[in-house]
């Protein structure tokens, strides 16, 4: 199972979770309501998050659920601050579930908090949360790194220059994915890193950062990549 999929499937599996709760919902059905979903987005600059996005509104769409559900989606980028604000805007606004990518795994615990005490089911996923009250949908992230890097040392016979372009910084994928990955590497005395990059998770940006490092080395100079790509 690819990364890319595994991302799409916490994000599958965390809005599963809330239109569950959402269809239980017995209040709300026999007031006639809708019961109020947020999607709560950071970056969105890459090819995953517009389909975990997509996905979203389509499963809130389906027939069993269209009754059911108002989804409003949020955008934050790369901002805590930001994302912290919004996630407090939607407590404020009516929300019974929010369903967040969070930018840091730390930053949003106070929000977050707040909405469990006022009784607003929050649901991470991929990345997580470490506050409590939260649930968290999400795989192994630190076997994912070290699982592909392992795999790439081996391609190399434990010797090679390699390129490493990491993910979203501050997020605890990409913490946890590139440590578990650096672990590995660090046993091999012979396999160097000889050029890294942020890559944001998105092809595009990983191509240009790529590149800038291609300016000043030269393919035969470089043995494998190890790339968080969504």
């Amino acid at each position: 199972m690819n990364g890319l999929f595994k991302k799409v499937l916490a994000c599958a599996g965390a809005v599963a979770l809330a239109l569950s709760f959402a269809a239980a919902s017995e209040p709300a059905k026999a007031a006639g309501k809708k019961f109020k979903i947020f999607l709560s987005m950071s970056y969105i600059g890459n090819d995953w998050q517009a389909e975990a996005a997509n996905m979203v509104k389509a499963m809130a769409a389906h027939k069993d659920f269209a009754d059911k559900v108002d989804l409003q989606v949020q955008v934050a980028g790369p901002n805590a601050q930001r994302q912290i604000q919004q996630i407090n805007a939607m407590v404020q606004a009516g929300a019974q579930a929010i369903v967040v990518y969070p930018i840091s795994p730390t930053a949003l615990n106070a929000a977050v908090k707040n909405a469990c005490d006022k009784g607003v089911l929050i649901i991470a996923y991929d990345s997580v949360i470490t506050e409590p009250c939260a649930y968290n949908v999400s795989i192994d992230q630190e076997e994912a790194g070290r699982v592909t890097a392992e795999w790439l040392a081996k391609k190399l016979n434990g010797k090679g220059n390699i390129v490493v372009i990491t993910g979203v910084p501050g997020t605890s994928v990409d913490t946890a994915r590139t440590k578990a990955a650096k672990e590995v590497f660090a046993k091999y005395p012979d396999i160097k890193i000889v050029g890294e990059a942020v890559g944001m998770w998105s092809q595009a940006v990983a191509r240009t950062e790529l590149s800038k490092i291609l300016a000043t080395h030269n393919w035969d100079q470089i043995d494998g990549l190890w790339m968080q790509v969504g």
